[in-house]
């Protein structure tokens, strides 16, 4: 992660790596359920915090 993207999370903005997101859509997803279930809610705008708490 560069200095831009940790700026950009200190901004409140959602930062995930095409890394990341590539590997949520392979058929080998090595992600698990909470893993997928939080990358969800990322994508409809929740926050760090309030995908921690529920």
């Amino acid at each position: 992660m560069t200095y831009n993207k940790v700026f950009e999370v200190n901004l409140g903005k959602v930062v995930i790596s095409t890394e990341c997101a590539l590997m949520a859509l392979d058929d080998n997803n090595p992600l698990s359920e909470k893993e997928m279930s939080a990358f969800k809610l990322t994508s409809q705008g929740m926050k760090t915090h309030d995908i921690a708490t529920a």
